[in-house]
């Protein structure tokens, strides 16, 4: 992602002024780039100022504001102490009804008290947003954020149901007239911002809306809040929330909304929280009680070996270097007892944090890439020309064939969820699954290309896609310790007016003549997932490597593709 920070606002929330060359060095030196210096005028102003344009990872939500650049980077440069918030306890508490929990099931909220906006920082504020909704939150399919004005609303009686559209009535955001979901929704369908995101829930039996104690819509999620609770520059207190289908994206992302709008209040360590009581948990399996306090502000536990660190950095440190350089990314490490770990505190602003290895790229940031590279390289005595192996040269044959014949590669996810086992079983289970999206390792790729067939049904037919990645297997040799490996599949998917049996048919066999594998037969047999006699094994000889067929209307509809396929999987 690519954040734009003006940078006088920058270098007074840094707290020094640096020269464009020092201030690109220290970019360097954390892992950001400087990616452009600009002259632009601001929003709603002609004066032009001095812009960075700052490369950030994809992966650190807390820096997609330069509130967050600020905060990171003064730690970062002067070694100080990261700060340390404080929850106060809650005053209101959200009523989410059980209507909603088959359509978006979670929400977390915070306030923010004493709020001082300027234009600059009023600006910042909702840009920040944006970029959340474009990053963390998944163009708001997974999070959509919400900010109010907490002195316009009627906070006492807070509720998060689903309604019918017909009856959501209000004044949306930048509009002059009462209308409904569905007036609106004809509205929002000119819009070229928010007309992407309608169909998130345009199909769904009840739509989301969060109504305050007046019975006064505040916002209907995730498309657009009302101009009855907006914010503007003369707003001093913040009601914050976050409506989701992953409950820890959201936690991320209201984290990363308090971590950026905090440094403009008067109390910039001070966040209220609030109660969010489910009435039902039936929809919401990642809440472990009916009453979730949000925000969760606390630092998480990590433990990393010195070892570990020394093996992956490759420079002998000492356990007090390393705690140094931890120090300098915001994390507060101390020694274990045994001396040979350390225990470390990751703040709630680091998300990306998941890993012991995250903990030692730390380390190495924290030391500096360049002197690793500089003091420390160790290069071989002997030179020798690299080159692809064997099963890469083949996958890329195989996508070269596909893409020759009309078909568009997919790349999708590598873990599922548990309801994707229909077309294998599911060996690999996570033990810490942060989402009920992402609980197995994917053991088919069928799964994930019929939820492409159904992202992309409204282009033009026929569909043609293929896939070529790894899915998990039993060991049947033992071999491994964890009784799974991973082996290469490709995977290819038909879909139109009609199934296009043939149409894979004749995919299939170019790529096995691509590979040059002899003796290729189709053999009849059922399945319950596909159409009775639309569904053939095939072998390599007397060896089974895969199937095709055309999946049933049921399949289908759990899947939400309109319009009938034919799949083949074959292990390569």
């Amino acid at each position: 992602p690519n954040v734009t920070c003006i940078k006088e606002e920058l270098m007074r929330l840094i707290g020094k002024n640096y020269s464009d060359d020092e201030f690109n060095d220290i970019c360097m030196a954390y892992g950001m780039e400087l990616d452009e210096i600009i002259e632009e005028p601001e929003r709603h102003s002609t004066v032009a100022v001095k812009t960075y344009k700052i490369d950030v990872a994809a992966n650190r939500a807390d820096l997609l504001c330069v509130e967050g650049i600020a905060r990171a980077l003064k730690v970062f440069i002067e070694n100080g102490n990261p700060e340390k918030f404080v929850v106060l306890k809650p005053k209101y508490t959200i009523e989410v009804d059980s209507k909603i929990g088959e359509v978006r099931p979670y929400i977390v909220s915070a306030v923010v008290h004493n709020v001082q906006f300027d234009s600059r920082s009023y600006n910042s504020f909702i840009d920040h947003q944006d970029k959340l909704h474009h990053n963390v939150c998944r163009r708001r399919t997974l999070v959509a954020i919400g900010t109010h004005d907490l002195r316009k609303i009627d906070a006492s009686k807070l509720t998060y149901t689903g309604e019918a559209p017909e009856n959501i009535q209000f004044i949306a955001l930048n509009q002059t007239t009462k209308t409904n979901g569905k007036e609106l929704f004809g509205i929002l369908k000119q819009d070229k911002k928010l007309g992407e995101f309608l169909g998130i829930i345009e199909d769904k039996p009840v739509w989301p809306v969060i109504r305050d104690g007046r019975g006064e819509v505040l916002s209907l999620p995730p498309i657009i809040n009302s101009e009855y609770s907006k914010i503007d520059l003369n707003t001093t207190e913040i009601f914050i929330e976050a409506t989701a289908t992953d409950l820890q994206k959201a936690y991320t992302a209201l984290n990363a909304v308090i971590n950026g709008i905090s440094l403009h209040s008067a109390t910039p360590l001070e966040v209220e929280a609030v109660n969010v009581h489910y009435t039902s948990t039936q929809h919401t399996p990642l809440v472990k009680t009916d009453i979730d306090v949000v925000p969760h502000l606390n630092d998480r536990e990590m433990t990393v070996t010195m070892k570990y660190i020394r093996t992956i950095v490759g420079v002998e440190l000492t356990a007090d270097q390393a705690i140094q350089y931890l120090h300098k990314m915001s994390i507060i490490a101390q020694k274990a007892e045994d001396q040979q770990s350390l225990i470390c505190q990751v703040p709630f602003q680091r998300a990306d944090v998941l890993h012991p290895i995250d903990l030692v790229e730390d380390v190495a940031i924290g030391f500096g890439y360049n002197n690793i590279a500089e003091h420390y390289s160790d290069y071989p005595v002997t030179s020798t020309i690299g080159g692809s192996l064997k099963q890469h040269r083949q996958a890329e044959n195989v996508r070269i064939e596909c893409a020759s014949c009309g078909y568009v590669e997919m790349l999708t996810f590598t873990l599922c969820s548990k309801e994707d086992d229909v077309f294998a079983p599911q060996y690999v289970e996570l033990s810490n699954a942060k989402t009920s999206t992402f609980t197995h390792g994917r053991s088919s790729l069928v799964p994930g290309l019929l939820k492409s067939a159904q992202y992309n049904q409204f282009r033009t037919l026929p569909l043609q896609i293929f896939e070529c990645s790894e899915v998990f297997q039993l060991d049947q040799g033992a071999q491994n310790e964890t009784g799974c490996i991973m082996k290469r599949h490709l995977c290819a998917l038909y879909g139109g007016v009609v199934d296009g049996f043939g149409n894979l048919h004749g995919l299939l066999d170019k790529v096995v003549a691509r590979l040059g594998w002899k003796n290729i037969k189709l053999q009849l047999e059922d399945d319950p997932n596909f159409v009775k006699g639309r569904r053939a094994a095939i072998y390599c000889g007397d060896q089974k490597i895969g199937f095709i067929g055309v999946p049933t209307v049921e399949i289908l509809m759990l899947y939400k593709v309109p319009f009938p396929v034919t799949v083949f999987e074959i292990e390569m």
